[in-house]
């Protein structure tokens, strides 16, 4: 094995995109001064290593030892890259990993290895030490740590109270290969030690339940139904080990429906039933993760119990209904604690499931079985359609045009993020209108890539003919003629403002200023549309007044 790690480094599409520029081995993550620290300090680990053999017999001892200055190695290796970069409000080397990826970097930061801040070799031996410091206060019930499948459990049937555990999120995070950063340095540093769990080249991934089908060709067969598949045989195994009375807990956090279809048919298959769930805040608003992106800001808690043996069919009609009562109540409890966006869709599935899961499986009266994604879309349109006259303030939203509609809720739920192309029609389909709609010339949405995501509202105040009604004589949206009207606001055109409203017909529409109202409180402080739609709101009587025929 050689003192540098040249082990190749996978491209994954849009998770490690370092490959595009030709960072294909592990080693070249870091310059030459930074590899010559590192392939230092994995020899001065082993060398302390064997040093050790000469003062104490007891294998474990050495190996606790060895274990405590890998993760020394570890931390240390997270700020010694080429892709670590400078934070200048922190006045601080951010790691490699500020977010689950490996993104090209134009320019980084290298630590002086020596220094005594965060970040730097000393500081990773004291972080360390006050762990250990921090574990040798707990008591005596030291916990018991084995390695081995989650779908093959070393333990008896019905043998734990509770089973707690936070499955992997789909398609998010590759977990082993971001492993393997780390992995190639503690097997340069600890590996002899640790033979047993360093005897493969780079981390072990076939039987890592990962959706990766589209990321690299290689995982080809890790698909959706791979996921779903072992996920639930990973359930099923917590099934068996759990007692007649016990509790299982799993955590989970996604924003694509795609990824909640895995994890709740995995509940139902394995044979849970949700009994509580709660939206716990879990993540910095901050964080790199949540910039430009729909990242969630919540992760789901659910506990569920073993459904009853004797557990009937259910008939969907009655299932929806039941649907509208549970949410009714969770949906308020949320929207008073301040869930908003994407994160109040994503809380209502426990509750939800709560109510589907009780039976093992529902049908339609024709016998048909309601499939998951049945039962998600139910959940979404409950939710948008609350959430909908939440923002509007009222439930009489039948008024507004479905663009309109479709524009607030999106914005409310992902502001200007960019979201998966799929998630856009989930939400077209709650509220029950074409997603043609969407894209045409004139669109509220927008394609980048793979996802989509909000027009700007500085790009559509330029499209021609924005807010005029169609040749047929149908008018135009509401968001469109709201839009159209900021062109007249920038101008300070009230003039014109005024001759456009009369044409367009929505002079006196009261729902023309609902949604301008709900534009304007859903975006943040210092967002162009929200100053444009403010400055209108300001001008409401004014122009109420004008379309009467009186004086402006």
């Amino acid at each position: 094995m050689s003192a540098i790690p040249d082990e190749p480094l996978k491209y994954l599409r849009s998770i490690f995109n370092v490959h595009v520029y030709g960072i294909d081995k592990w080693s070249m993550l870091f310059n030459d001064r930074q590899l010559l620290v590192m392939t230092e300090l994995c020899a001065s680990v082993r060398e302390a290593t064997h040093a050790l053999r000469g003062y104490h017999t007891d294998a474990d001892y050495i190996a606790a030892v060895a274990a405590y200055l890998g993760l020394i190695v570890s931390r240390f290796s997270d700020y010694l890259s080429n892709t670590a970069l400078w934070e200048p409000g922190l006045e601080a080397v951010l790691p490699t990993f500020v977010r689950q990826a490996l993104a090209m970097v134009w320019d980084y930061c290298e630590i002086n290895p020596f220094g005594g801040t965060n970040g730097y070799l000393e500081s990773a031996v004291e972080r360390t030490v006050e762990v250990i410091e921090h574990c040798a206060t707990l008591g005596s019930c030291p916990a018991t740590v084995r390695i081995a499948s989650a779908e093959r459990l070393p333990c008896e049937d019905s043998s734990f109270d509770i089973v707690i555990t936070d499955p992997p999120y789909y398609d998010a995070v590759p977990y082993s290969d971001l492993s393997d950063f780390f992995y190639v340095w503690l097997k340069r540093a600890v590996g002899e030690v640790f033979s047993d769990q360093f005897r493969s080249p780079l981390t072990p991934k076939q039987a890592e339940i990962v959706q990766l089908s589209e990321r690299n060709p290689d995982y080809k067969q890790k698909t959706k139904e791979f996921f779903e598949t072992h996920l639930r045989n990973a359930f099923a195994e917590a099934h068996r080990v759990l007692k007649t009375d016990g509790v299982a807990v799993f955590m989970f956090a996604h924003r694509t429906t795609a990824a909640w279809e895995t994890l709740v048919a995995a509940i139902n298959g394995a044979g849970f039933v949700v009994t509580a769930s709660w939206p716990i805040a879990t993540e910095m608003a901050g964080r790199r993760r949540a910039k430009n992106s729909a990242a969630l800001a919540s992760s789901i808690f659910i506990a569920c119990r073993k459904r009853a043996k004797e557990s009937e069919s259910g008939y969907w009609d009655d299932v929806r209904r039941a649907l509208g009562s549970e949410l009714g109540a969770r949906l308020d409890q949320f929207w008073g604690k301040g869930i908003r966006g994407a994160d109040f869709f994503i809380s209502a599935i426990g509750p939800a499931l709560s109510v589907f899961g009780k039976h093992e499986r529902v049908t339609k009266l024709s016998g048909e079985e309601v499939t998951v994604g049945q039962f998600l879309d139910e959940v979404r349109s409950l939710v948008t359609n609350y959430a909908l006259a939440k923002i509007l303030k009222t439930t009489h939203t039948g008024t507004i045009d479905p663009e309109s509609r479709f524009y607030v809720v999106w914005k409310w739920s992902y502001g200007d993020a960019k979201v998966p192309a799929d998630e856009s029609f989930k939400l077209a389909q709650a509220l029950g209108i074409g997603t043609e709609l969407m894209w045409d010339k004139s669109g509220v949405l927008e394609k980048s890539g793979e996802n989509v995501q909000a027009v700007p509202v500085a790009k559509r105040i330029k499209m021609k003919d924005l807010g005029e009604s169609a040749a047929d004589g149908s008018p135009a949206s509401l968001i469109d003629v709201l839009h159209r009207m900021c062109v007249f606001r920038e101008k300070n055109d009230a003039e014109g403002m005024v001759e456009f409203l009369a044409r367009s017909g929505q002079a006196n529409n009261p729902s023309l200023w609902l949604v301008a109202q709900a534009v304007s409180e859903i975006l943040s402080d210092g967002d162009k549309e929200k100053q444009l739609m403010q400055g209108l709101l300001n001008q409401k009587d004014q122009l109420e007044t004008a379309g009467q025929g009186r004086l402006f």
